[in-house]
């Protein structure tokens, strides 16, 4: 219990660095890829396109020093 509650606050200031460097519309975004939504659902949840979310997401990994979704979730797991 004690390593999940440490964990979480690790995940925690990290997010926040994260959502830092981002415009809110990238947050946006991002809190819903991070919600496993795919791109269609994100682009639904937001009524914009599917081409929108991917070139949000196209500026918002290299913002994050990652690459695609994969590094972004081995990231918050390492």
């Amino acid at each position: 219990m004690l390593r999940h509650d440490a964990r979480l606050l690790v995940l925690s200031s990290y997010s926040e660095k994260i959502f830092a460097a981002l415009t809110p519309r990238q947050s946006e975004v991002l809190q819903l890829v991070l919600k496993a939504k795919s791109d269609k659902e994100i682009a639904a949840e937001l009524d914009i396109t599917d081409a929108t979310v991917s070139s949000h997401l196209r500026v918002i990994y290299p913002k994050l020093g990652l690459h695609s979704r994969l590094d972004l979730v081995k990231e918050l797991l390492a």
